[in-house]
């Protein structure tokens, strides 16, 4: 489930644009109130793109977006490159509309955008989210389980959407 939360004073603020939003008992659970995409956008201080690259995330955060967002906002992206515009962020970051942006992945990976390596007001970090050994060997073992899963038959224990007619019934 991919979820955009954001600490608000005493709450949080999730929006969920690309799988299922969250249950209201899920919700009541968090503290969370569900806002629209364009909401978010303008009311948050922080936003952290984790969501997968598919044909309708490409370039999520887009000049329209970055229009919308408050001044000084920080953007950190730990989903994958094509989500975000980084001539758009580039810009923003040199308006001061942006104030700063943590990314650890790339619009054109391993290509990395010539200003942003010269900016202050960027932290740029290899894709190493992952990068333990106990993440990796779970990693690992739910590779092998969906393998499994599939040669017996049955569904992928963590099924893909965009892959699901790859597989035969």
């Amino acid at each position: 489930k991919i979820q955009n939360t954001k600490y608000q004073g005493d709450r949080y603020v999730n929006s969920d644009h690309y799988r299922n939003r969250a249950s209201e008992e899920v919700e009541k659970q968090l503290g969370a109130t569900y806002v629209t995409k364009e909401e978010l956008l303008r009311t948050s201080d922080y936003i952290v793109l984790s969501l997968p690259s598919v044909k309708e995330t490409y370039r999520f955060i887009d000049n329209k977006e970055f229009e919308i967002m408050k001044e000084g906002v920080y953007i950190i992206n730990v989903a994958r490159g094509d989500v975000m515009n980084e001539d758009a962020l580039v810009e923003n970051l040199k308006s001061g509309k942006v104030a700063g942006a943590g990314l650890d992945v790339f619009e054109k990976e391993p290509e990395i955008h010539p200003a942003l390596l010269e900016m202050e007001n960027v932290s740029l970090t290899p894709h190493i989210g992952t990068a333990t050994t106990e993440t990796r060997a779970e990693m690992e073992e739910l590779v092998l389980a969906n393998v499994e899963s599939v040669m017996e038959g049955r569904e992928p224990v963590t099924p893909v959407p965009e892959c699901s007619a790859m597989i035969s019934k």
